[in-house]
């Protein structure tokens, strides 16, 4: 079930009137969440008698009651008139943080049903003045919703405010959350029409309550993810996530992250891929840095590197380049995450970029043969011509060739990659050594020996077919064990390699949340 703090991702209530520059600077460091900046700065306002009083007393309230400091908010209006609704609206917020301080410290429920009994009160008189002045109808439907307990009330108060105020926002916004328990309860009871009945008009209201409210109120946006992700709606609810993260003067990508994570995980990769896509087109480094905060950062990695496969298959390269260059920069030991970050380097021509990858790859394994072979190749036909360098990791390719073809306790795939990492090296020295590398012909020939990318397989519909490759393993030294074996001209989703070498294609996910 939709919860209250879901709801209230971001209730960005503009301070006070925003009528003059104190409160225009502190509305600012409230929507980018610096509310301490904020508090100093409406104190010294109230202190040096800035602005008007009221005004600024009413914002500093606000600014304490989202600092958790009840106590501050209520001394800071005693002095000011409670029958004025702002005033009023202000003290049933401080009530109900009031009571929230006072669950948390342990006091009783008496105490606490009086600072709710008076947060009720105050509510009341905001809302007495009229339904739609300013989030009164809201407060107060989330008061009886989720405090109360009072979903027939929370919905009798939204469906009144709509019948004389039928552009309410607030109120569709509380609709629409109400939906939210009639959605649940159908369907916990396996009533699929009314479930289906209950979520589209709740997103009706959401929607409609997105477009009416200001741009700082996200709270529609934040249920709407929730309803789309209950319907399994992925593509919306991305779209939803993107929105919030546009709105936001300080960015925060952490819902568009979890629904990358949360879309691979069950295979949808066109959402998962557009997740990460938004993310990176905005701001690479939050994704690099969310990764790198992961407990297993190489495992969860290699699973969100395969959610590029559409975008792939759509031949739009560079954004699937641009994904996993943010991926990489989170340093993962995980080898295929670096094989296909250098072969998409590779083919948008970023050689030098390829390169580093190949080498950092190696750095952490040297047991694929195939990455000496497509390094010495970078080196003959795309970088200024390097014929002994070329030479050099050719002849390391066929020696380690060699050395797995002649293990006992290889396994097919490791010999069968071998055997083709060796023929391909041969070709390209014997071309090497015929000085005509710079040929189109043999050029062609050569790039279609080299390594394709190690993705998932899609099925027609985008999502994941039966043999999958989650290009998640590798992510140490599997020496002797390497089972990447690409068929030379293979393409995405013609990818036929055994993964791993432990064989364990699983993710410990604990960490979405």
């Amino acid at each position: 079930m939709l919860s209250a703090s879901l709801l209230l991702i971001t209730l960005a209530v503009p301070v006070a009137a925003l009528d003059g520059d104190v409160l225009s600077r502190a509305h600012d460091h409230v929507v980018r969440g610096r509310l301490a900046d904020a508090s100093l700065l409406l104190s010294q306002a109230l202190q040096d008698g800035e602005g008007d009083e009221a005004a600024v007393r009413l914002a500093l309230a606000d600014v304490h009651t989202r600092m958790g400091r009840a106590e501050a908010a209520l001394t800071t209006l005693e002095s000011l008139d409670t029958q004025d609704a702002d005033v009023a609206l202000a003290l049933g917020r401080a009530y109900v943080a009031q009571a929230d301080a006072m669950a948390g410290k342990g006091y009783g429920q008496e105490e606490l049903d009086l600072a709710l009994g008076r947060a009720f009160e105050h509510l009341e008189v905001a809302l007495a003045k009229g339904p739609g002045h300013g989030t009164a109808v809201w407060e107060m439907g989330q008061f009886l919703l989720y405090r109360d307990g009072q979903r027939d009330a929370a919905l009798e108060l939204a469906n009144s405010t709509l019948a004389r105020f039928p552009d309410d926002g607030d109120a569709l916004m509380l609709r629409g959350a109400v939906g939210s328990y009639l959605f649940w309860e159908a369907s916990e009871n396996g009533d699929i029409e009314a479930a289906n009945q209950a979520w589209a008009d709740a997103v009706d209201d959401l929607e409609r309550a997105n477009e009416l409210l200001p741009r700082e109120r996200l709270e529609p946006l934040g249920q709407l993810v929730w309803f789309y992700e209950a319907q399994d709606i992925s593509g919306k609810a991305v779209d939803a996530a993107k929105a919030i993260v546009e709105r936001q003067p300080e960015p925060d990508f952490t819902l568009l992250y979890r629904l990358a994570k949360k879309y691979r995980e069950n295979g949808s990769f066109e959402a998962s891929g557009k997740a990460l896509a938004v993310m990176v087109s905005m701001s690479a480094r939050d994704l690099t840095e969310l990764l790198r905060n992961e407990p297993d950062t190489d495992a969860v990695a290699g699973r969100l590197a395969g959610s590029i496969s559409p975008y792939y298959q759509r031949g739009d390269k560079a954004t699937c380049r641009q994904v996993l260059e943010a991926i990489v920069a989170a340093e993962p030991r995980n080898t295929k995450v670096w094989d296909n970050y250098a072969v998409l380097c590779q083919e948008t021509s970023r050689f030098d970029d390829a390169v580093k990858a190949y080498e950092q790859r190696l750095a952490i394994s040297d047991d694929d043969p195939r990455t000496y072979n497509d390094l010495g190749a970078l080196y003959q036909y795309f970088l200024p011509r390097d014929a002994d360098k070329a030479k050099g990791l050719y002849e390391q390719c066929i020696s380690l060739a060699d050395r797995q073809l002649a293990m006992l306790d290889a396994s097919p795939d490791v010999k069968e990659n071998a055997a083709q990492a060796k023929g391909i090296a041969q070709d390209n020295m014997r071309a090497l050594g015929s000085n005509s590398g710079s040929g189109k012909g043999l050029l062609d020939s050569m790039v279609s020996g080299l390594r394709s990318l190690n993705l998932p397989k899609l099925g027609g519909d985008g999502s994941e077919g039966e043999a999958s490759d989650d290009s998640e393993g590798d992510s140490g030294d599997n020496s002797g064990d390497n089972s990447e074996g690409d068929s030379e001209g293979a393409t995405v989703g013609d990818t036929d390699s055994g993964d791993t070498a432990s064989g364990d294609d699983s993710e410990d996910d604990s960490s979405e949340g």
